[in-house]
């Protein structure tokens, strides 16, 4: 629940754990030849910048899907179908563009429709900043959504393929896996801190709240859409991609 005696125990809970763990990951990554995540591919300046948007834009848009409905059930008072197709007009546009910006990217370089993703991800969270109200329509939050859903599909797509592909051939596999625990990294992120600010014991959470919550993932979006400019337009040739140090070679007692 996010409100309530036992929400509250579950945040302290998690306030105590996490700085723990993440400690105890850290540490074992600094010392183990084989860390869960190739940490050096960051050095990478198209690697650093199509991961570091993967992040941000799934921290924007996971809080929005939770953040919206919340909205729309706790402070208007509406139904499960007004939310569920709140939802729909921002995860259809996803599915449906993702392969056209795949095809853009190969045609016309991977930073073009990463750029003008971001840029629309970062109109749509102004909008819904700006226009948030009590009795906003529902037509406007279906429409800026639908907006986020399309920068999306053009953007998450040619993003995990330049991150991957501005990588040696070796460490492919290695830049797949850390992208992706980035992505999962945002989701997490966005909806623990929703959950915590939520958190609001019995009272249903005011339009302020919202407001401050959409303030702060303008800011993430064009942070997002900053990093989006680090990426490549079109992948070095394979003799001239950037060499990361091989990771020490362990000798078979240590397996």
């Amino acid at each position: 629940a996010l409100r309530g005696d036992a929400g509250v125990v579950i945040l302290i809970a998690a306030a105590i754990a996490f700085p723990l763990l993440l400690l105890g990951f850290l540490r074992q990554q600094v010392s183990t030849r084989t860390p869960i995540a190739e940490w050096r591919l960051f050095r990478i300046r198209s690697y650093a910048g199509a991961t570091a948007y993967i992040l941000l834009s799934n921290l924007v848009m996971y809080t929005i899907i939770l953040a919206i409905p919340f909205f729309v059930r706790e402070v208007q008072g509406k139904g499960s179908f007004t939310t569920g197709t709140l939802l729909g007009a921002v995860s259809i546009p996803v599915a449906l563009i993702a392969p056209i910006g795949g095809r853009i990217s190969d045609e016309a370089g991977r930073r073009p429709p990463i750029v003008g993703g971001s840029v629309l991800v970062v109109a749509g969270v102004t909008a819904l900043l700006l226009g948030i109200s009590r009795d906003v329509p529902y037509l406007f939050l279906a429409s800026v959504l639908f907006v986020m859903g399309v920068g999306l599909g053009f953007s998450v797509g040619p993003a995990s393929a330049a991150a991957i592909e501005s990588t040696p051939a070796e460490l492919a596999g290695t830049a797949a896996g850390t992208n992706s625990m980035m992505r999962y990294v945002g989701s997490i992120i966005g909806a623990g801190v929703l959950g915590s600010v939520l958190n609001t014991n019995d009272a249903a959470p005011g339009v302020d709240l919202f407001r401050l919550i959409l303030a702060v993932l303008v800011i993430v979006a064009v942070l997002g859409a900053l990093s989006s400019l680090l990426v490549h337009r079109f992948p070095r040739a394979e003799e001239e991609a950037p060499e990361v140090a091989a990771a020490p070679t362990l000798a078979p007692a240590d397996w």
